[in-house]
């Protein structure tokens, strides 16, 4: 097990002290079994004094009333040679009449013997107990540990505030948090930082205490041993972590995209993501992906472009909020659409995406917790939905500041650094969607689906195999190109009209404007116009009748319009004349011969 010097910065003192009510003394911790600790690493104890020879024979009554005489019984160091001693020594004051003041006299010492005889004995058990724990804990990988001792009824304890600084010292982490919901812990595993819940903290914490025995950590022990680690008076914030976009953790090391330099694992690099794969700069040759991704873009050199920078920057460790886009491949069914968003989560891992319907997001208050440190939020087949709002996806693909809140445990708010990518034969339908919602989407349309004799059922696994020579020959130049473009997508200009299909086909306003209205030629009204406003909403409800959808209020109807028509404010869309109030915009013929006439 391989650790180093500890991150974090909490002062030894203080880190004791925060706990001082429910542990033992600083005094009490350096000792085991009233032993100090410095003599169970091999200094044995002051030895007693040598008894004194007597010549009992010489002895005299008056002899019997000094205290010397008793004191050197507690010169011997084993029950036999003291009570051989004791025996001669009430042998000679019986000889001398003095047996009853002998004996009262010596009981005392007797007791005070035997209780340092055991004591002696307890400790020297302590000390060979002691000795083989340490020897466990350092073949265990765990050093000049001391936060295991043996108690004198000879089983074994936890010193809980000796065991969180030995953590503390030795292994990797961070304390994140804000100062004012509960701090959340980091642990350096495996080339990144992980955070640990509850339960895995309290399989971390056994792991420093299974090789001598599992048994010993009581439920309490852990509780006060998270309780020691995550108290930081100062922790740090989410954004030191992935705060590099320029580092990529595989799973035997880390590379630098800019200067191509490939090094160790670093706890120094503070990166939550390790892709699922290994860097070989040697590999080369990805045909399947090449055809895959050219066939899914129906030959498209700009949107296979595209999906190479998609791919590259959802696999590194770039911001993604901000190019603030969501994005949606759709079309035919069984076109490799979801195969693009397989291949994503086989190269990130399961920790580092989540699967999260946009229907999700708005109904499931626990749903946005799922994002967290996840480089891809999505799905690979989304079925059809409809969805009121749009106000927490804009805020999720936009880099706003997010509440999150976890089942059964505290909220906290975070920024998402990955991107919202999902994969659909149909697009969802957005009833709350504005203009800078419709700015936000990409949409690749994929128009053929596989026949089925030429469908490959082990095409993912043939891409996850060529994916170390893809990311060498198109996923990092696709991540070069968005790097350099100031966090941008290169977005094919197909896009407007795919966004604007849909803005039609998702907004009934504007669906009704494209289908039933054209802008003004002129601004000259006659009496007889049919295109005042209220005939214009009339209109729109009953369009919306015959198309089966719910029309939206005149305000919302206005809003939509004046948005897609890009105009700055309701009064540039609207103007008054003596016949009342008109749109900049009037019925088109189809309008008034195929709906409702006036």
């Amino acid at each position: 097990m391989n650790f180093g010097s500890n991150i974090t910065c909490v002062s030894d003192d203080r880190f004791l002290e925060e706990f001082a009510a429910q542990n033992p003394s600083i005094e009490e911790t350096q000792m085991i079994c009233g032993v100090p600790l410095s003599d169970l690493d091999g200094a044995d104890p002051e030895p007693s004094p040598e008894p004194v020879e007597i010549d009992f024979s010489t002895l005299k009554k008056e002899d019997f009333s000094r205290s010397e005489l008793f004191e050197n019984y507690l010169r011997f160091r084993d029950e036999i040679s003291a009570a051989e001693y004791a025996a001669r020594l009430i042998e000679r004051a019986a000889e001398l009449k003095a047996k009853t003041v002998a004996t009262e006299r010596l009981k005392p010492y007797k007791k005070e013997l035997a209780a340092r005889l055991k004591k002696e004995r307890a400790d020297a058990l302590c000390k060979e107990r002691a000795e083989k724990i340490s020897k466990k804990l350092s073949e265990a990988g765990f050093g000049d540990a001391d936060y295991i001792y043996p108690k004198r009824d000879g089983t074994l304890a936890v010193n809980t505030a000796l065991l969180a600084r030995y953590i503390q010292k030795n292994v990797k982490y961070r304390i994140i948090g804000d100062g004012v919901q509960e701090n959340r812990l980091f642990l350096y595993q495996n080339g990144i930082y992980s955070q640990c819940g509850d339960d895995a903290l309290n399989g971390f914490i056994r792991k420093f205490v299974e090789s001598v025995d599992p048994s010993i950590l009581k439920t309490s022990d852990l509780q006060e041993c998270r309780k020691l680690l995550y108290a930081v008076s100062d922790p740090e914030t989410d954004d030191i972590f992935d705060s590099d976009a320029d580092l990529i953790v595989f799973n035997n090391g880390v590379l630098n995209v800019r200067t191509k330099e490939f090094g160790r694992h670093d706890p120094d690099v503070l990166s939550t993501v390790k892709l699922n794969m290994d860097y070989d700069p040697t590999a080369h040759g990805c045909s399947v992906t090449r055809k895959f991704l050219n066939d899914l873009c129906g030959g498209s050199a700009e949107w296979t472009n595209f999906l190479c920078e998609l791919v590259g920057a959802v696999l590194s460790a770039a911001p993604l909020e901000k190019a603030k886009k969501i994005i949606f491949i759709t079309g035919a069914p069984h076109s490799g659409k979801s195969q693009l968003i397989s291949l994503l989560q086989r190269l990130l891992g399961s920790a580092h995406y989540c699967v999260c319907t946009p229907k999700d997001i708005e109904t499931n208050k626990y749903a946005s917790s799922d994002l967290y440190h996840k480089r891809l939020c999505g799905c690979s087949d989304l079925g059809f939905c409809d969805t009121n709002e749009v106000q927490l996806l804009k805020q999720i693909s936009g880099g706003d500041n997010i509440r999150a809140e976890v089942k059964y445990g505290a909220t906290f708010s975070f920024v998402y650094h990955g991107i919202l990518l999902y994969a659909c034969n149909e697009l969802p339908k957005f009833a709350g969607a504005d203009q800078a919602f419709y700015d936000r989407l990409i949409v690749l349309k994929v128009e053929k689906s596989v026949p089925e004799n030429l469908r490959d059922p082990d095409l993912i696994n043939k891409l996850i195999a060529e994916a170390p020579a893809a990311f060498n020959e198109l996923f990092l130049p696709g991540l070069t190109r968005f790097l350099d473009n100031g966090m941008r997508f290169t977005v094919p200009e197909s896009n407007a009209d795919n966004v604007g299909a849909y803005v039609a086909e998702n907004s009934t306003a504007v669906g009704f404007y494209i289908e039933c209205c054209r802008l003004r030629e002129t601004l000259e009204i006659s009496k007889n116009d049919p295109s005042l406003c209220s005939n214009v909403l009339k209109l729109y409800r009953e369009w919306c009748n015959v198309k089966g959808t719910k029309p939206l209020s005149a305000q919302r109807f206005n809003q939509q319009l004046m948005e897609y028509l890009k105009q700055p404010s309701l009064n540039n869309m609207k103007f008054h004349r003596q016949f009342g109030d008109f749109y900049i915009f009037e019925l088109n013929k189809t309008a008034l011969t195929e709906y409702r006439p006036f």
